[in-house]
């Protein structure tokens, strides 16, 4: 009640101090603490739905690499489909095509890079414990075949791909989901 109290004054503040002709001198400030603000907004959110997909995943019998391949992956995705979508009907499709593995490869390269980065950083001189399962060989190994299939299709074709490619695409997916759920099994 507090912070938002605070915030309250503090917005009644700019409003008061501000005027529609002119750009205050604060300008900068704020907007440094609104990009702030929002990442700590991210950051709590992204935990919290992290913590009830855990739950959904505990309490279903499913394994978090399974909830991650599903729930998480298909949410994570949405912005991106509506994004390339919007770009392929104003007559953008190779960039459509492009930002479709681009964007989801610079959000790995970045956030997973510097993530471990930190990480490594942090734990310089220990021993890193690191366990690879099967989960993660058979994830990689589906990667690898989609992505070098892509490759050879995008060349093959021209980067004019026909629809039906699409559907292999999601059969790799669907082999994917049904792998992991046997290797949950097993």
């Amino acid at each position: 009640a507090l912070v938002a109290a605070a915030g309250a004054l503090a917005g009644a503040f700019v409003l008061w101090r501000s005027d529609d002709g002119h750009q205050p001198r604060w300008h900068s400030a704020l907007v440094a603490l609104a990009f702030a603000t929002t990442i700590v907004w991210l950051d709590g959110e992204a935990g919290e739905l992290v913590g009830v997909t855990h739950a959904l995943g505990a309490l279903s019998g499913l394994s978090s690499s399974v909830m991650g391949l599903t729930l998480l992956a298909w949410g994570n995705s949405v912005g991106d489909l509506v994004a390339d979508v919007a770009v392929a009907r104003r007559g953008g499709a190779r960039m459509a095509v492009a930002t479709c593995f681009g964007s989801p490869m610079l959000n790995d390269v970045l956030g997973l890079g510097l993530a471990l980065s930190v990480g490594t950083a942090r734990e310089a001189g220990n021993v890193l414990d690191v366990h690879l399962t099967a989960s993660l060989f058979v994830a990689y190994g589906f990667l690898f075949a989609s992505l070098l299939s892509s490759l050879v299709v995008f060349h093959v074709y021209d980067y004019d791909v026909p629809r039906e490619y699409a559907f292999v695409l999601l059969g790799l997916y669907a082999a994917l989901l049904v792998t992991q759920g046997v290797l949950l099994v097993l």
